[in-house]
C-alpha cells in the first residue's frame, strides 16, 4: 500500500501536488479548530491531546508533499523519517520566532524560521529520496518559505488561526511547486503492484 501511494503520488502533476499542499493546509487548519494549542509546549497535561493533534499538521504535509519524493523500494523507514521531520519542522518553525525571537519584526523572524524550515525539508528530501541539489532550485525553495513565512508573520498579530490559514497556504502551496520543479535524480521504472 506504501509503494501504491508513492507511485501514485509520483504521477500527481503541478495541479495535483498544489491542491495536496492546500488540503494540508486546511488539515492544518482543521486541527487547530479541533482543540489544538498555540503553545510551543503543554503547560498541562490536558493540553497534550490538542497539542499532538496540531503538531500533525507537519506530519501530513510530508505525507501529502514530500512523500512523492520518496522512492517506493527504498525502504518505508525513509517515510517514517520523513514525516517526523515534518512535526520537526513545524516545531523548529514555532520555537523560532515566539521563543529565540532574535529581531524585533515579527514578519522577519517568521520568514526567516520559513527559510529554515523549507531548507531543512529540502535538504532532507534530498539525503532520503530523488531530488538532486542545484543551487537555483536550492535558493527558489527558500524564497518560498520565507515569503510564506513573511504572510505567517504578516497575519499573527491576531485573529488565530482564522488570519494564519493565508500565510500557511502559501507556505505549504509555495514550497510545494518549488519541490515539484526541482531537478530529481533518475529513478528505477515503477513496477506494477
Amino acid at each position: 500500500m506504501y509503494q501504491r501511494y508513492l507511485s501514485m503520488l509520483d504521477r500527481a502533476g503541478p495541479g495535483e501536488c498544489m491542491a495536496l499542499a492546500a488540503l494540508s493546509t486546511a488539515v492544518w487548519y482543521g486541527l487547530c479548530l479541533a482543540g489544538g494549542t498555540t503553545d510551543a509546549v503543554p503547560a498541562t497535561r490536558d493540553e497534550v491531546p490538542g497539542w499532538l493533534l496540531f503538531w500533525l499538521s507537519g506530519t501530513v504535509y510530508s505525507v501529502l508533499v514530500l512523500f512523492r519524493y520518496l522512492q517506493p523500494a527504498a525502504g518505508a523507514w525513509r517515510g517514517v523519517v520523513v514525516g517526523f521531520a515534518g512535526a520537526l519542522s513545524y516545531w523548529m518553525g514555532v520555537q523560532y520566532p515566539v521563543l529565540i525571537y532574535p529581531a524585533g519584526s515579527e514578519i522577519f523572524n517568521t520568514a526567516t524560521a520559513g527559510v529554515f524550515t523549507a531548507a531543512f525539508l529540502g535538504y532532507l528530501v534530498m539525503r532520503l529520496g530523488t531530488l538532486r541539489f542545484a543551487l537555483g532550485s536550492f535558493a527558489a525553495l527558500c524564497v518560498a518559505g520565507g515569503f510564506g513565512g513573511a504572510v505567517i508573520g504578516w497575519s499573527v498579530t491576531d485573529g488565530w488561526p482564522d488570519q494564519q490559514v493565508a500565510g500557511h497556504a502559501v507556505w505549504q502551496i509555495l514550497t510545494c511547486v518549488a519541490f515539484y520543479y526541482s531537478p530529481r535524480s533518475a529513478r528505477p521504472p515503477l513496477t506494477e503492484i
